[in-house]
């Protein structure tokens, strides 16, 4: 499926969504425009949005005075790719 880039139509879109994708041993998270610029061809890879943490950061979408009382689950990848 071609990356999903819309900017609005619900939670999907709020930005910054991205990629979670994995290539042999390696794996990783990128932004989604990060992820179409990196041109990668990874073996797996499925997108979503948005992005609960980057770059050790809670998205300000969720924050303590959020209104989202939405159960969300998320991916990580460890140092080293892994």
């Amino acid at each position: 499926m071609p990356l999903n880039r819309a900017r609005s139509g619900g939670n999907f879109a709020l930005r910054p969504n991205g990629v979670f994708w994995v290539q042999g041993t390696r794996a990783g998270i990128l932004e989604t425009d990060a992820y179409a610029a990196a041109r990668l061809r990874p073996e797996f890879a499925t997108q979503s949005g948005p992005l609960l943490v980057q770059r050790g950061q809670i998205h300000p979408a969720f924050g303590r005075d959020s209104t989202s009382r939405k159960y969300r689950s998320g991916v990580g990848v460890c140092q080293g790719d892994r």
